[in-house]
């Protein structure tokens, strides 16, 4: 049941003409309204009191109330990257991992062309185990961005996931020639290192 729902929202928003006011409210060149979002709603909120807005309410696992903030959030600016970011933990806690597939995929459908939407929906679906669909996000997002590094660190993960070795080190490789510091999947499994035996 709980499915339809999100597949059936989907489908509304994807039927939702991106012309006039509607592309204006989405593409947020309403300054204001992305103030008013942040401010009162993303960082802090001075209606629940909450100092750190979303950040915190996730901290003190109040996942639905992080929810209906991040609801509001999402429905005026849907590719917002810290939102998104938060929906992905607040999936997690709530257990509901269509919610967050929701929010992602309905960020992408509007938004195509940012590279960075695509990580993010990339790196959400590794985290859920669909290793293959998030192997496809981050190489639209590294052919759109081919200078984003923490793309390629999360799909050396994702091929290494899929036991795709070779082109695990070959994204690693190429975070690292980007800048990327971070940690990287043990990528040698059966492959022992130059100079040891078995």
């Amino acid at each position: 049941m709980r499915f339809e729902r999100y597949i059936f929202i989907l489908l509304l928003f994807a039927a939702t003409p991106a012309s006039g006011f509607m592309l204006d409210f989405y593409n947020c060149d309403n300054p204001s309204l992305l103030e008013n979002v942040e401010q009162h709603h993303l960082y802090r909120n001075p209606y629940l009191g909450v100092k750190e807005g979303v950040k915190q309410i996730i901290a003190e696992k109040k996942f639905v109330t992080a929810a209906n903030e991040l609801r509001y959030v999402l429905e005026r600016v849907p590719n917002h990257p810290r939102a998104l970011e938060y929906v992905a933990q607040v999936s997690e806690g709530l257990k509901d991992p269509l919610m967050g597939f929701f929010y992602f995929k309905r960020a992408v459908t509007i938004y195509p062309q940012y590279a960075y939407t695509h990580f993010q929906f990339g790196s959400y679906l590794l985290d859920v185990g669909n290793v293959d669909e998030s192997i496809a996000e981050l190489n639209i997002s590294v052919r759109m961005d081919p200078s984003l590094g923490s793309a390629y660190a999360v799909l050396a993960k994702a091929y290494e996931r899929k036991g795709e070795i070779a082109l695990a080190r070959k994204a690693e490789e190429q975070a690292k020639a980007l800048g990327y510091k971070g940690v990287f999947p043990d990528n040698t499994a059966g492959n022992p290192s130059p100079g040891t035996t078995d």
